[in-house]
């Protein structure tokens, strides 16, 4: 009897889209200014690739992420609301790839909700959830922000669905996992 041992990696996520990989030596030269702590330095240099390249959703994400950086340095929740609007932007630009369209309404979200906006948190979260309906964290957050505004209700609605689903694949699984022993188990003839 042989047994099948997996091993789950969390894969990096995909930022670039097929023009972004053009610009890529540009974007990786911002991103280092914004990793080593050259916020300004950064958020300029993002803020001049999307001025020439409009359509470049990683160019305006990292704009974003420099607004965001640089809020939380200020502590000024007038650029905070700026780096919220500019994560709508990127999420709004066309082509902009799986991977980057998740963190860009995750982290939106989540500056929302530090804000205090938790109805405007709440509709990125539902615009997550429609956009990614099998990801059970994301229905999780939802729930979440359905607590967070009182509405009990829609949230124990989300819970149940996150509940039933996990019931499911657990169930699914564990006849995969009887299947694959029985099987081993029955001689062929």
């Amino acid at each position: 009897m042989h047994i099948k041992v997996f091993v789950w990696t969390k894969k990096k996520p995909k930022l670039l889209n097929k023009f972004d990989k053009t610009i890529k030596a540009e974007l990786d030269a911002a991103e280092k200014l914004r990793k080593r702590g050259k916020i300004e330095e950064a958020l300029s240099a993002f803020q001049e690739l999307v001025r020439k390249y409009p359509q470049s959703p990683r160019a305006r994400y990292g704009k974003a992420q420099c607004e965001d950086d640089l809020a939380e340095k200020r502590r000024s929740n007038e650029v905070l609301r700026g780096a919220i609007e500019t994560y709508q932007e990127v999420a709004s630009l066309p082509d902009v790839p799986t991977d980057l369209l998740k963190l860009t309404l995750k982290r939106r979200s989540d500056r929302q909700q530090f804000l205090g906006h938790m109805r405007g948190s709440l509709i990125t979260l539902q615009k997550l959830v429609q956009l990614f309906p099998d990801d059970m964290s994301l229905k999780n957050d939802l729930g979440v922000g359905y607590l967070l505004i009182g509405d009990n209700n829609n949230a124990q609605k989300v819970y149940e669905e996150v509940f039933w689903s996990v019931v499911f694949k657990l169930a699914y699984f564990t006849s995969k996992c009887y299947y694959s022993v029985i099987a081993n188990m029955i001689p062929l003839v």
